[in-house]
This record gives structure tokens, sequence and C-alpha cells, in this order.
């Protein structure tokens, strides 16, 4: 899959693809993708030990990768950072 992403002053990008089960008229699965710019919501942390985005007023991206179809998706996303594991 191709990126096209907007890189932000702060320096924090944000892409999300979202595929259906469906498959389109073209023989392959639809894929919404949506990213962050600068008019986005974008407040993130991040350390050695975690962090966390949240994102609202994503805008859609569009290309041969992407539907160019729209969605509302706002959220937060947590992870937390540490030894791997066997």
């Amino acid at each position: 899959m191709r990126k096209i992403s907007s890189l932000r002053k702060d320096g924090v990008r944000l892409d999300i693809g979202i595929t259906g089960a469906l498959v389109s008229d073209a023989g392959k699965p639809s894929t919404i993708g949506m990213q962050a710019t600068e008019s986005s919501t974008l407040e993130s942390t991040f350390s050695n030990h975690g962090g966390s985005i949240h994102f609202a007023h994503l805008v859609a991206q569009s290309g041969p990768d992407f539907s160019g179809e729209s969605m509302d998706l706002a959220g937060t996303l947590e992870w937390t950072c540490g030894a791997v594991l066997p």
C-alpha cells in the first residue's frame, strides 16, 4: 500500500487505513485512508515507557490505494514499551 501523508509542524504523523471485508468492482478490498493535517486535533505524549495520541478531525486520503471516502474518526491510542517478551 502506498502511503500518502502530510508532515505536521509538530513532527507528528498519523495515518490510519481501514480496509473492509467487501471487495470492490476492481477486485480488491476498498480502503478508507484518514490522516492528520495541520487543521486536525492531535495531542500526543511520547516517552521510553509509552505514550498516547488523541486525534479528531482527520482528513480523507485519496489515491490509487484509497477510496477517497471520508469517515468521522476520533479517539485515543495508548501504548506501553518494555522488554521484549519471549
